[in-house]
């Protein structure tokens, strides 16, 4: 910029100053990339050739010079295959990596001996790193184990069993009857003539597993040396037995899974994949579950990426739950199939949590697919109320973010895990324990489960000819008859039948005992199976036994191994108390219990808390109860329609009184819950009806100015005047009384509390339908009004141009005096954000922007369905002055971030006029676009002879401009009035200003030809270059000394440039 000489002179100058105090002023030293010396990958031993299955060891000695270390990440590879990963973090200036690592057992590491690739990366703490890829010399060679072809297995009494291959390459099982196996066993690879171990062989000692359901086989992993088992317990999933679920997916909603049973699957696609942290051994269409036990399993098959998925029931809260993103479920196409997506849908989503297995009482894991970019948390519940605290044992994979508040928006966030310094893209192992709270994440180096081959089996079995009848018989020897429903699902054919315990059979002797000839259901192992005479018989629901009641009515599926209760209320069955209402002293209602109703003239979806039923069929009259097992004071008010479970005579009540809110059907409101005192009629006390151990729900209407306050029971003493609030922006808590939030609105909502944390929390079900808002005013707050016209919905624009004063509210009605009638709709400010309000609410403050240099806005937007204000201002050409030098000019515009900007009197389309790094929107044909920039008043220019409408920020608190040479406004005519370098003054388009984007970011589009160049100055002053600028985009452009040089990619064209000032960053990026 300045001549030649002055720049050598000032360089000579600065080099004397320096070359003066080279005694006084040690010299800094520049930090250095790490060094790697002696790296290694060998047996733990030292050994050069390593077994498949046995761990390796990696070494290496790693300096760096004017730094300190800080991580290191070790990758192990067959081809394209990772088998190992590793990682950790250093400190210092030296350090000796040692790092013993399990190297993945599978079918390519287990094909023949082979030299994997060893990559490692260690950096340093200024962000330098070194990268090596270790010589093969340096590197163990990795072989097959040497496997017989039979191994044997002989127990304390002497007897023996050959253990023959599996699919599996290194498994083997038995393949014999196993009953009456000794307490202990020997695997061994050679037997004597007589059966007896061979020593000269291998040998490994166990004790023989045991399973109340007895044993399917015993098997061996001749590589991990590890011994496993099949139970004699087999459980079929039948695609054409399974429900759908909302997404369209095949789904059992309640399934009994036992540890190392036998699944067999049929009707589904070939190469289904299943989870391998659930699944092992794949045989054609079976496989063993090494998952955990549980009794209520949802089991989904995707078909669109042909997964087979296992999840624990949204309402179990002793499932642990993984959600977040830039993870998936551990099946091909992993993150670009299904990725984790914050508990997306509904709890019946199969893919966008994953529930943990359970591994003992406090600890849970799942294996996952894991991305660079993942973000994860841990929930004991699906609500986000339910989110856990965790530490990161293994720092090196995985860090807790800490929780922090937003200096804009107030919201506090954090608790995400991230990936840790060393971390790489692969499989892990999460392990959680609940009770400590610490959460690891290793790589997996296990085996993966094979696929399962599509074969195509019956639907639901129908009952064998001649035994179509199915039996309840009663512990004391009673029996009752059942009945065929449908497919294999009986019901007992008379109500009341069923006592305390009993079992299903299939026959019955002359003299009404069960005949064991035929099948019988009881219990074995802790669920529903086929049992022989002196098993278990089944336990009723114990909710019938607090009050001494029978079941109405069961049902039993023979195919399923289901058993389902089935309660009911008739009208002519209720008693009449006199006051419109009519009572059912004591209703049992197990979980998940057919409910039905009969005699009404309302349909059943209108008048029970559908917070507790679902699977509603009104033309049949029935529901599914999925609330806890409770009993119910149970009110029919018969003017309403209603039906209201009361928890008076439950162990723990939880009620709702208040105003302006109802039980949450029509007709609502007519019938509201009321806060006088005890007694009220049933209805005018909200039941919050128990969803399980710690949360009770219940549907709720309410309207404006809605209020309610917590019971614990029917005495004033019983008030909860402590709980919070999981949405505020709903609801709140107010001393005693619920305070509704800004987002609130009149209308259904689901109300919950939890009991253990206290938290209530509101979700909305249906907002009521929008009353139409025809007319609005804009009342400032000196008194003035202006009339605004409605342009669609509830958006309005103020009729006259600057009309807007420095506080305002939008009002729908006036008075005849002009005022404001607060008998309609008022919108001003509430808790920080534009809301209804009523009189004496606080007005809305107009952008501080106008008030820089005392302006007023042109026009203001308010759409008062998004409760939002948008300002619109614009350029009309006969608006602007004459500079004389082919230029006009509005000496301040304000803009507003997000306005609405207008042109008028153009001939060039607003698109080709501006600077598109701040506008957005754009609509040529109206002329009108949206302002994205951060709020400024700019000094606008127009170029006649460019088409060029030129915001400068030359009245900005901050200047940021280019100058230089082959570049230009990013328009069309481009360089043919480029940017220039010569001396002040010049004419606007001659510099560049940078629009800021945000609080720390300027950008601007700019055309760059061959040989392009620009400097940067924070304003018109020579003494405002900016010269120590660094590049994010060098392979575009770079800077030596104070000009900008073009990278090796850069190609002459549209670029969009962006000067980020906190880090004194330039971003160049091709448009």
């Amino acid at each position: 910029m300045r001549h030649f000489s002055a720049k050598m002179l000032l360089i000579a100058a600065t080099a004397l100053f320096f070359s003066c105090q080279k005694e006084q002023q040690e010299e800094k030293k520049d930090p250095q990339a790490p060094v790697i010396a002696a790296a290694a990958l060998t047996g733990v031993n030292g050994e050069t050739t390593v077994r498949a299955g046995a761990p390796v060891k990696f070494t290496a000695d790693v300096t760096v010079q004017n730094s300190e270390l800080d991580t290191y990440t070790i990758e192990i590879k067959k081809g394209d295959d990772v088998i190992g990963l590793a990682g950790g973090i250093l400190s210092g200036a030296s350090a000796k990596i040692e790092e013993t690592i399990e190297v993945a057992v599978n079918p390519q590491t287990l094909e023949a001996e082979f030299t994997p690739t060893v990559y490692v990366k260690v950096t340093n703490k200024n962000d330098q790193y070194v990268e090596k890829t270790l010589d093969a010399a340096s590197v163990c060679k990795i072989c097959p184990p040497s496997l017989m072809d039979v191994y044997y297995m002989v127990d304390n009494n002497g007897a023996c069993y050959e253990l023959s291959k599996m699919a599996d390459k290194g498994c083997y099982r038995s393949y014999v009857d196993l009953e009456g196996i000794g307490a202990n066993i020997t695997i061994c690879e050679k037997v004597t003539g007589t059966g007896a171990v061979d020593p000269s062989g291998k040998t490994w000692a166990f004790e023989t597993p045991t399973s109340e359901f007895g044993l399917k086989y015993i098997g061996f992993n001749a590589i991990t040396e590890e011994l496993f088992k099949m139970v004699n317990y087999t459980v079929t999933m039948n695609r054409l037995e399974m429900d759908k679920d909302c997404n369209k997916w095949n789904v059992y909603w309640e399934q009994v899974l036992v540890p190392d049973c036998e699944v067999v699957f049929l009707n589904f696609n070939d190469k289904m994949k299943l989870q391998s942290n659930r699944f092992a051994n794949a045989v054609d269409n079976t496989a063993r579950y090494i998952g955990d036990y549980g009794e209520k399993f949802e089991c989904y098959y995707v078909d669109d990426t042909n997964w087979f998925i296992i999840k624990g029931q949204w309402s179990d809260n002793t499932v642990v739950w993984v959600t977040g993103e830039g993870a998936s479920l551990p099946m091909d196409p992993y993150t670009d199939g299904h990725p984790l997506d914050w508990f997306k849908g509904n709890p019946d989503c199969a893919y966008s949590a994953v529930s943990c297995v359970r591994e003992s009482e406090s600890v849970y894991s799942a294996l996952l697919y894991m991305k660079e970019t993942f973000a994860i948390k841990l929930y004991d519940y699906w609500s986000w109320a339910n989110e856990l605290a965790w530490t990161s044992i293994t720092p090196e994979t995985i860090v807790i973010s800490p929780m922090e508040e937003d200096p804009e928006t107030g919201k506090v966030d954090g608790n995400y895990g991230n990936a840790g310094p060393a971390f790489t893209e692969g499989f892990y192992t999460l392990t959680y324990n609940k009770l400590t709270k610490e959460v690891s994440l290793v790589a997996y180096t296990g085996s993966f489960c094979g696929t399962i081959a599509g074969k195509e089996g019956p639907g639901p079995e129908p009952p064998t000819p001649g035994t179509s009848d199915l039996y309840l018989v009663n512990g004391d020897g009673s029996a009752a008859s059942m009945e065929l429903v449908n497919g294999t699902k009986f019901i007992t054919k008379d109500g009341n039948v069923a006592g305390s315990t009993f079992v299903f059979a299939e026959k019955l002797t002359e003299a009404g005992a069960i005949d064991w000839s035929g099948k019988v259901y009881g219990m074995k192992g802790g669920v529903i199976s086929e049992i022989s005479e002196g098993g278990d018989y089944i336990a009723r629901d114990p909710v019938y036994d607090v009050y001494g009641k029978t079941p109405w009515k069961v049902y039993f599926d023979t195919a399923k191994k289901e058993l389902t209760y089935q309660e009911g209320i008739a009208k002519t069955g209720m008693g009449d108390m006199g006051d419109g209402t009519l009572v059912i002293w004591v209703l049992p209602l197990p979980h998940n219990c057919e409910f039905f109703v009969d005699g009404f003239d309302k349909a059943l979806s209108k008048m029970v808390n559908l917070a507790v039923f679902d699977n509603i069929d009104d033309s049949k009259g029935t529901a599914r109860y999925i609330g806890y097992s409770e009993n119910y004071e149970t009110y029919y008010r018969k003017d309403q329609g209603w039906l209201i479970l009361t928890n008076n005579i439950c162990k723990q009540q939880l009620l709702l009184i208040g105003k302006n809110a109802s039980f949450g059907q029509e007709p609502y409101t007519e019938y509201p819950i009321i806060e006088t005192d005890i007694p009220r009629t049933p209805g005018q006390t909200l039941p919050l009806n128990r969803l399980n151990e710690d949360e009770y729900s219940s549907y709720i209407y309410m309207a404006d100015d809605a209020s309610f306050q917590v019971y614990t029971n029917y005495a004033w003493g019983a008030l909860n005047n402590t709980w919070e609030s999981d949405t505020p922006n709903l609801v709140t808590r107010e001393n005693f009384y619920a305070k509704l939030g800004t987002d609130f609105v009149p209308g259904l909502y689901q109300i919950t509390f939890n009991m253990n944390t206290n938290k209530v929390k509101l979700e909305v079900v249906e907002p009521e339908p929008p009353t139409p808002l025809n007319t609005l005013y804009l009342v400032n707050g000196d008194g003035s009004t202006d009339e605004m016209v409605l342009v669609e919905g509830k958006k309005f624009i103020t009729k006259d141009g600057n009309a807007v004063g420095s506080t305002f509210v939008f009002a729908e009605k006036l008075t005849e005096a002009g005022a404001i009638d607060w008998s309609g709709r008022v919108y001003g400010m509430k808790k920080g954000a534009i809301s209804q309000i009523s009189e004496g609410g606080d007005y809305i403050s107009r952008d501080p922007i106008y008030d820089v240099y005392g302006k007023t806005p042109w026009k203001v937007y308010f759409d008062a369905d998004a409760k939002e204000v948008i300002y619109q201002e614009g350029v009309a050409k006969s608006g602007m002055g004459d500079m004389g030098d082919g230029t006009l000019v509005i000496w301040v515009l304000p803009l507003p971030h997000n306005c609405e900007f207008f042109v008028d009197g153009f001939d060039k389309n607003l698109s080709e006029m501006v600077n598109l790094a701040v506008f957005d929107n754009i609509d040529d044909t109206k002329g009108t676009a949206r302002y994205i920039g951060y709020g400024e008043n700019y000094e606008t220019y127009y170029r006649k002879d460019q088409g060029w409408l030129i915001l400068t920020n030359n009245i900005c608190k901050q200047q940021m401009l280019m100058i230089g040479k082959n570049a230009s406004f990013g328009q069309s005519p481009y360089t043919e009035y480029p940017i220039i370098e010569t001396d002040i003054p010049r004419t606007p388009g001659q510099t560049l200003p940078l629009n800021r984007l945000t609080e720390d970011t300027y950008s601007s589009y700019i055309y760059m030809a061959d040989d392009a160049s620009f400097q940067i100055y924070t304003n018109y002053a020579w003494g405002a270059l900016n010269n120590t600028w660094e590049s994010t985009t060098p392979n575009l452009v770079t800077r030596e000394n104070f000009y900008a040089k073009l990278g090796t990619d850069f190609v002459p064209g549209l670029y969009q440039v962006t000067f980020n000032n906190t880090t004194n960053e330039v971003t160049l990026v091709s448009k």
